[in-house]
Protein backbone atom coordinates (compact mmCIF):
# COMPACT_ATOMS: atom_id res chain seq x y z
CA UNK A 1 0.00 0.00 0.00
CA UNK A 2 1.51 3.72 -0.85
CA UNK A 3 3.12 5.27 2.05
CA UNK A 4 3.51 2.32 4.23
CA UNK A 5 6.21 -0.37 4.23
CA UNK A 6 5.41 -2.08 7.42
CA UNK A 7 1.91 -4.01 7.20
CA UNK A 8 1.50 -3.18 11.22
CA UNK A 9 1.92 0.76 9.88
CA UNK A 10 -1.70 0.29 7.66
CA UNK A 11 -3.57 0.50 11.15
CA UNK A 12 -1.37 2.91 13.40
CA UNK A 13 -3.57 6.17 12.79
CA UNK A 14 -6.02 3.85 14.31
CA UNK A 15 -4.21 3.33 16.97
CA UNK A 16 -4.02 7.50 17.27
CA UNK A 17 -7.24 7.46 17.02
CA UNK A 18 -8.49 5.03 20.11
CA UNK A 19 -6.94 8.01 22.46
CA UNK A 20 -9.16 10.81 21.42
CA UNK A 21 -12.24 8.24 21.28
CA UNK A 22 -10.99 7.47 25.30
CA UNK A 23 -10.35 11.51 25.65
CA UNK A 24 -13.83 12.22 24.25
CA UNK A 25 -15.41 9.81 26.95
CA UNK A 26 -13.22 11.73 29.54
CA UNK A 27 -14.33 15.35 28.33
CA UNK A 28 -17.89 14.12 28.42
CA UNK A 29 -17.63 12.82 32.09
CA UNK A 30 -15.77 15.77 33.67
CA UNK A 31 -18.63 18.40 31.97
CA UNK A 32 -20.07 20.23 35.31
CA UNK A 33 -17.36 19.36 37.43
CA UNK A 34 -13.66 21.06 37.86
CA UNK A 35 -15.17 24.40 37.02
CA UNK A 36 -16.50 23.39 33.53
CA UNK A 37 -19.77 24.79 32.95
CA UNK A 38 -22.12 21.59 32.21
CA UNK A 39 -23.12 22.96 28.73
CA UNK A 40 -19.32 23.63 27.12
CA UNK A 41 -19.30 20.37 25.31
CA UNK A 42 -23.05 20.19 24.67
CA UNK A 43 -23.54 19.54 20.69
CA UNK A 44 -20.11 18.02 20.53
CA UNK A 45 -21.62 14.11 21.08
CA UNK A 46 -18.53 13.27 23.18
CA UNK A 47 -20.42 10.13 24.56
CA UNK A 48 -19.98 8.23 20.94
CA UNK A 49 -16.53 8.00 21.91
CA UNK A 50 -17.87 4.51 22.98
CA UNK A 51 -19.48 4.06 19.05
CA UNK A 52 -16.45 4.67 17.81
CA UNK A 53 -14.97 1.99 20.18
CA UNK A 54 -16.81 -0.56 19.15
CA UNK A 55 -16.79 -0.43 15.50
CA UNK A 56 -13.02 0.24 15.57
CA UNK A 57 -13.13 -2.80 17.89
CA UNK A 58 -15.04 -5.22 14.87
CA UNK A 59 -12.72 -3.73 11.89
CA UNK A 60 -9.43 -3.94 13.85
CA UNK A 61 -10.42 -7.68 14.83
CA UNK A 62 -11.48 -8.49 11.03
CA UNK A 63 -7.88 -6.93 10.05
CA UNK A 64 -5.76 -8.92 12.73
CA UNK A 65 -7.93 -12.47 12.17
CA UNK A 66 -9.35 -12.38 8.77
CA UNK A 67 -10.05 -16.39 9.50
CA UNK A 68 -10.23 -18.85 12.13
CA UNK A 69 -10.34 -21.87 10.18
CA UNK A 70 -7.02 -23.63 11.11
CA UNK A 71 -7.14 -25.83 14.66
CA UNK A 72 -6.33 -23.87 17.78
CA UNK A 73 -7.00 -20.63 15.82
CA UNK A 74 -10.43 -19.79 18.17
CA UNK A 75 -8.74 -21.24 21.29
CA UNK A 76 -5.80 -18.50 20.32
CA UNK A 77 -8.45 -15.97 19.31
CA UNK A 78 -10.25 -16.19 22.87
CA UNK A 79 -7.05 -16.35 25.13
CA UNK A 80 -5.78 -13.51 23.28
CA UNK A 81 -8.48 -11.74 24.11
CA UNK A 82 -8.91 -12.69 27.56
CA UNK A 83 -5.26 -11.68 28.33
CA UNK A 84 -5.73 -7.68 26.84
CA UNK A 85 -9.04 -6.96 28.45
CA UNK A 86 -8.52 -8.74 32.16
CA UNK A 87 -5.53 -7.69 33.17
CA UNK A 88 -6.98 -4.16 33.56
CA UNK A 89 -10.32 -4.84 34.17
CA UNK A 90 -9.56 -6.58 37.58
CA UNK A 91 -7.08 -4.10 38.78
CA UNK A 92 -9.67 -1.31 38.12
CA UNK A 93 -12.34 -3.43 39.78
CA UNK A 94 -10.11 -4.15 43.23
CA UNK A 95 -8.79 -0.28 42.66
CA UNK A 96 -12.94 0.91 42.55
CA UNK A 97 -13.36 -1.29 46.10
CA UNK A 98 -9.75 0.26 47.45
CA UNK A 99 -11.58 3.86 46.86
CA UNK A 100 -14.31 2.94 48.92
CA UNK A 101 -17.16 1.69 46.46
CA UNK A 102 -18.73 -0.90 48.98
CA UNK A 103 -18.34 -4.78 48.41
CA UNK A 104 -21.11 -6.54 47.40
CA UNK A 105 -20.93 -10.23 46.43
CA UNK A 106 -23.42 -10.31 43.59
CA UNK A 107 -22.63 -6.80 41.87
CA UNK A 108 -18.89 -7.48 42.46
CA UNK A 109 -18.52 -11.57 40.76
CA UNK A 110 -21.04 -9.83 38.20
CA UNK A 111 -18.30 -7.51 37.40
CA UNK A 112 -15.76 -9.36 38.12
CA UNK A 113 -16.66 -12.09 35.30
CA UNK A 114 -17.83 -9.69 32.93
CA UNK A 115 -21.65 -9.97 32.94
CA UNK A 116 -22.82 -6.47 34.42
CA UNK A 117 -23.76 -5.65 31.07
CA UNK A 118 -26.44 -8.41 30.74
CA UNK A 119 -28.19 -6.75 33.78
CA UNK A 120 -30.26 -4.34 32.59
CA UNK A 121 -30.74 -2.81 35.84
CA UNK A 122 -28.15 0.04 36.93
CA UNK A 123 -26.96 -0.80 39.86
CA UNK A 124 -25.26 -3.87 38.23
CA UNK A 125 -24.01 -2.54 35.26
CA UNK A 126 -23.12 0.94 36.46
CA UNK A 127 -21.22 -0.53 39.57
CA UNK A 128 -17.77 -0.31 41.16
CA UNK A 129 -16.04 0.68 37.62
CA UNK A 130 -19.45 2.11 35.55
CA UNK A 131 -17.15 2.37 32.72
CA UNK A 132 -16.64 -1.01 32.39
CA UNK A 133 -19.99 -2.32 31.32
CA UNK A 134 -18.62 -1.35 28.03
CA UNK A 135 -16.02 -4.04 28.54
CA UNK A 136 -18.75 -6.60 29.79
CA UNK A 137 -20.38 -5.50 26.31
CA UNK A 138 -17.22 -6.35 24.04
CA UNK A 139 -16.92 -9.62 25.72
CA UNK A 140 -20.07 -10.49 23.87
CA UNK A 141 -18.88 -9.53 20.87
CA UNK A 142 -15.57 -11.69 21.23
CA UNK A 143 -18.10 -14.69 21.66
CA UNK A 144 -19.77 -14.59 18.74
CA UNK A 145 -16.79 -12.87 16.48
CA UNK A 146 -15.67 -17.25 15.46
CA UNK A 147 -18.76 -17.05 14.21
CA UNK A 148 -19.47 -14.12 12.56
CA UNK A 149 -15.69 -13.83 11.08
CA UNK A 150 -16.51 -18.03 9.20
CA UNK A 151 -16.51 -17.16 5.78
CA UNK A 152 -17.37 -12.94 6.50
CA UNK A 153 -16.17 -12.20 2.84
CA UNK A 154 -19.22 -14.30 1.36
CA UNK A 155 -21.76 -13.79 4.61
CA UNK A 156 -21.56 -10.67 5.37
CA UNK A 157 -24.83 -9.33 3.77
CA UNK A 158 -27.02 -11.35 6.04
CA UNK A 159 -25.35 -11.27 9.21
CA UNK A 160 -24.62 -7.48 8.80
CA UNK A 161 -28.60 -7.54 8.44
CA UNK A 162 -29.18 -10.29 11.28
CA UNK A 163 -27.45 -8.02 13.53
CA UNK A 164 -29.08 -4.70 12.79
CA UNK A 165 -32.62 -6.78 13.31
CA UNK A 166 -31.28 -7.52 16.77
CA UNK A 167 -29.54 -4.78 17.87
CA UNK A 168 -33.04 -2.64 16.46
CA UNK A 169 -35.33 -5.52 18.15
CA UNK A 170 -33.03 -4.63 21.75
CA UNK A 171 -34.67 -0.93 21.87
CA UNK A 172 -38.16 -2.44 20.37
CA UNK A 173 -38.42 -4.66 23.20
CA UNK A 174 -37.57 -1.28 25.71
CA UNK A 175 -40.19 0.22 24.02
CA UNK A 176 -42.42 -2.31 24.25
CA UNK A 177 -42.19 -3.14 27.92
CA UNK A 178 -41.99 0.84 29.00
CA UNK A 179 -39.12 0.52 30.45
CA UNK A 180 -38.44 3.82 32.21
CA UNK A 181 -34.61 5.98 32.13
CA UNK A 182 -32.15 5.43 34.04
CA UNK A 183 -32.52 7.32 37.71
CA UNK A 184 -30.55 5.31 39.86
CA UNK A 185 -33.10 3.25 40.87
CA UNK A 186 -33.11 -1.14 40.81
CA UNK A 187 -35.39 -1.58 38.49
CA UNK A 188 -34.61 -2.94 34.37
CA UNK A 189 -34.43 0.15 32.37
CA UNK A 190 -34.07 1.45 28.56
CA UNK A 191 -30.42 1.83 28.65
CA UNK A 192 -30.08 -1.84 30.37
CA UNK A 193 -31.93 -2.86 26.79
CA UNK A 194 -30.84 -0.23 24.76
CA UNK A 195 -27.62 0.87 25.30
CA UNK A 196 -25.54 -1.78 27.42
CA UNK A 197 -26.45 -5.04 26.47
CA UNK A 198 -23.89 -7.05 23.68
CA UNK A 199 -27.04 -7.72 21.60
CA UNK A 200 -28.12 -3.98 21.45
CA UNK A 201 -25.02 -3.24 19.97
CA UNK A 202 -24.06 -5.93 17.96
CA UNK A 203 -24.77 -4.28 14.87
CA UNK A 204 -21.84 -1.53 15.65
CA UNK A 205 -19.40 -4.02 16.06
CA UNK A 206 -20.49 -6.13 12.77
CA UNK A 207 -20.42 -2.92 10.97
CA UNK A 208 -16.67 -2.41 11.92
CA UNK A 209 -16.22 -5.96 10.42
CA UNK A 210 -18.09 -5.16 7.04
CA UNK A 211 -15.93 -1.75 7.00
CA UNK A 212 -12.26 -3.47 7.52
CA UNK A 213 -13.86 -5.84 4.51
CA UNK A 214 -14.52 -2.79 2.58
CA UNK A 215 -11.34 -1.58 3.07
CA UNK A 216 -9.53 -4.37 1.87
CA UNK A 217 -11.06 -5.00 -1.29
CA UNK A 218 -10.32 -0.92 -1.95
CA UNK A 219 -7.26 -0.08 -0.44
CA UNK A 220 -5.05 -0.14 -3.31
CA UNK A 221 -7.23 1.53 -5.61
CA UNK A 222 -7.44 4.42 -2.59
CA UNK A 223 -3.58 4.56 -1.83
CA UNK A 224 -2.94 6.00 -5.35
CA UNK A 225 -4.97 9.48 -3.98
CA UNK A 226 -2.73 12.23 -3.80
CA UNK A 227 -2.08 13.93 -0.30
CA UNK A 228 -3.80 17.29 -1.00
CA UNK A 229 -7.04 14.69 -1.72
CA UNK A 230 -6.31 12.73 1.76
CA UNK A 231 -6.63 15.91 3.08
CA UNK A 232 -9.92 16.91 1.92
CA UNK A 233 -11.50 13.96 2.86
CA UNK A 234 -9.98 13.33 6.40
CA UNK A 235 -11.67 16.62 7.03
CA UNK A 236 -14.97 15.44 5.75
CA UNK A 237 -14.34 12.50 7.91
CA UNK A 238 -14.05 14.37 11.02
CA UNK A 239 -16.74 16.52 9.69
CA UNK A 240 -19.09 13.64 9.50
CA UNK A 241 -17.94 12.25 12.79
CA UNK A 242 -18.23 14.69 15.20
CA UNK A 243 -22.06 16.29 13.65
CA UNK A 244 -23.05 13.18 11.55
CA UNK A 245 -24.62 11.57 14.02
CA UNK A 246 -27.27 14.89 14.45
CA UNK A 247 -27.83 14.98 10.70
CA UNK A 248 -28.71 10.90 10.54
CA UNK A 249 -30.82 11.37 13.68
CA UNK A 250 -33.60 14.18 11.95
CA UNK A 251 -33.97 12.36 9.38
CA UNK A 252 -34.26 9.22 11.54
CA UNK A 253 -35.54 10.20 14.33
CA UNK A 254 -38.89 11.51 13.31
CA UNK A 255 -40.28 7.67 12.19
CA UNK A 256 -39.29 5.81 15.70
CA UNK A 257 -42.41 5.65 17.44
CA UNK A 258 -41.02 4.94 21.26
CA UNK A 259 -38.35 6.77 23.01
CA UNK A 260 -36.73 3.89 23.56
CA UNK A 261 -36.12 3.34 19.76
CA UNK A 262 -35.10 7.07 19.59
CA UNK A 263 -32.32 6.83 22.24
CA UNK A 264 -31.13 3.50 20.33
CA UNK A 265 -31.33 5.33 17.03
CA UNK A 266 -29.27 8.44 18.85
CA UNK A 267 -27.10 6.33 21.04
CA UNK A 268 -25.98 3.48 18.91
CA UNK A 269 -27.17 3.66 14.85
CA UNK A 270 -26.23 7.21 14.15
CA UNK A 271 -23.16 7.58 14.96
CA UNK A 272 -21.87 3.90 13.71
CA UNK A 273 -22.13 5.16 9.98
CA UNK A 274 -19.43 7.92 10.66
CA UNK A 275 -17.14 6.13 12.57
CA UNK A 276 -17.41 3.26 10.15
CA UNK A 277 -16.25 5.80 7.44
CA UNK A 278 -13.71 7.78 8.95
CA UNK A 279 -11.97 4.00 10.36
CA UNK A 280 -11.98 3.42 6.29
CA UNK A 281 -10.44 6.53 5.50
CA UNK A 282 -7.94 6.73 7.79
CA UNK A 283 -6.68 2.92 7.43
CA UNK A 284 -6.39 3.87 3.94
CA UNK A 285 -5.21 7.70 3.66
CA UNK A 286 -1.28 9.15 3.76
CA UNK A 287 -3.25 12.76 4.35
CA UNK A 288 -2.07 14.92 7.19
CA UNK A 289 -4.38 14.00 9.96
CA UNK A 290 -3.69 9.93 9.58
CA UNK A 291 0.28 10.69 9.81
CA UNK A 292 -0.28 12.94 13.25
CA UNK A 293 -2.22 10.01 14.48
CA UNK A 294 0.31 7.47 13.46
CA UNK A 295 2.87 9.44 15.24
CA UNK A 296 4.66 7.41 17.67
CA UNK A 297 3.80 10.19 20.60
CA UNK A 298 -0.03 9.82 19.28
CA UNK A 299 0.39 6.04 18.98
CA UNK A 300 1.69 5.71 22.48
CA UNK A 301 -1.51 7.56 24.03
CA UNK A 302 -3.52 5.13 22.11
CA UNK A 303 -2.09 2.11 23.33
CA UNK A 304 -2.70 3.59 27.00
CA UNK A 305 -6.14 4.52 25.83
CA UNK A 306 -7.76 1.83 27.11
CA UNK A 307 -6.18 2.08 30.69
CA UNK A 308 -7.72 6.05 30.47
CA UNK A 309 -10.65 4.68 29.78
CA UNK A 310 -10.67 2.62 32.71
CA UNK A 311 -8.92 4.73 35.04
CA UNK A 312 -10.86 8.30 34.37
CA UNK A 313 -13.59 7.89 36.76
CA UNK A 314 -11.54 5.82 40.11
CA UNK A 315 -9.04 9.44 39.68
CA UNK A 316 -12.12 11.19 39.66
CA UNK A 317 -13.44 9.93 42.92
CA UNK A 318 -9.97 9.92 44.56
CA UNK A 319 -9.98 13.82 43.74
CA UNK A 320 -13.56 14.52 44.91
CA UNK A 321 -13.18 11.79 48.21
CA UNK A 322 -10.73 14.43 49.39
CA UNK A 323 -12.00 18.50 48.83
CA UNK A 324 -10.06 18.98 52.13
CA UNK A 325 -6.64 18.79 49.73
CA UNK A 326 -8.37 19.76 46.19
CA UNK A 327 -11.31 21.60 47.43
CA UNK A 328 -8.75 24.60 48.18
CA UNK A 329 -7.03 24.92 45.38
CA UNK A 330 -7.90 26.80 41.77
CA UNK A 331 -10.50 24.73 39.69
CA UNK A 332 -7.73 25.48 36.96
CA UNK A 333 -5.26 23.49 39.09
CA UNK A 334 -7.18 21.34 40.15
CA UNK A 335 -8.70 19.57 36.35
CA UNK A 336 -4.50 19.90 35.04
CA UNK A 337 -3.86 17.53 38.11
CA UNK A 338 -6.66 15.85 37.56
CA UNK A 339 -5.24 14.94 33.65
CA UNK A 340 -2.08 14.57 34.50
CA UNK A 341 -3.37 11.87 37.08
CA UNK A 342 -4.93 10.57 34.61
CA UNK A 343 -2.18 9.87 32.22
CA UNK A 344 0.49 8.62 34.52
CA UNK A 345 -2.11 6.76 36.16
CA UNK A 346 -2.81 5.05 32.80
CA UNK A 347 0.42 4.80 31.79
CA UNK A 348 0.90 2.72 35.07
CA UNK A 349 -1.50 0.32 34.14
CA UNK A 350 -0.40 -0.35 31.02
CA UNK A 351 2.64 -1.37 32.37
CA UNK A 352 1.05 -3.81 34.61
CA UNK A 353 -0.84 -5.56 32.17
CA UNK A 354 1.91 -6.49 29.93
CA UNK A 355 3.56 -9.06 32.03
CA UNK A 356 0.14 -10.28 32.94
CA UNK A 357 -1.02 -10.42 29.17
CA UNK A 358 2.23 -12.91 29.04
CA UNK A 359 1.43 -14.94 31.97
CA UNK A 360 -2.44 -15.40 30.97
CA UNK A 361 -1.32 -16.29 27.34
CA UNK A 362 1.88 -18.78 28.70
CA UNK A 363 -0.73 -20.66 30.81
CA UNK A 364 -3.37 -21.00 28.08
CA UNK A 365 -0.40 -22.13 25.77
CA UNK A 366 0.14 -24.92 28.51
CA UNK A 367 -3.08 -25.64 28.78
CA UNK A 368 -3.64 -25.84 24.37
CA UNK A 369 -0.76 -28.37 24.23
CA UNK A 370 -2.41 -31.90 23.01
CA UNK A 371 -2.51 -34.69 25.20
CA UNK A 372 -0.66 -36.72 23.44
CA UNK A 373 2.64 -34.50 23.74
CA UNK A 374 2.40 -34.52 27.11
CA UNK A 375 2.16 -37.94 27.79
CA UNK A 376 4.17 -39.80 25.14
CA UNK A 377 6.83 -41.96 26.54
CA UNK A 378 9.41 -40.17 24.32
CA UNK A 379 8.35 -36.30 25.05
Amino acid sequence: MGGHTNPKALIFPLTGLRFFAAFAIVLHHIGGLFGIPATTFQGWNLAHGVSVFFVLSGFVLTYSYPALNKPGDTRQFYSGRIARILPAHLITLLAAVALGVPFAAPYFFANAFLLQSWIPTGDYFFSYNAVSWSISTEMGFYLVFPLLIRNFASTWHWKLAACFASSAAMGLLAGYLGLPFYSGGKDAVVQGLAMVNPISRIFEFCLGMAAALLWSRSRDGLSRLPFASWAVIELVGVVLLVWGRSWIDAILQPVMHSGAMKFWTGDSLSPAFPAALLLIILASSTGPLARFLGCRPVRYLGEISFAIYLTHQLVMRLFFGYPQIFGRLPDQWVLWAYLLTVIVASAALHLAENPARKMIMAWFRTKATPMSVQTSPIA
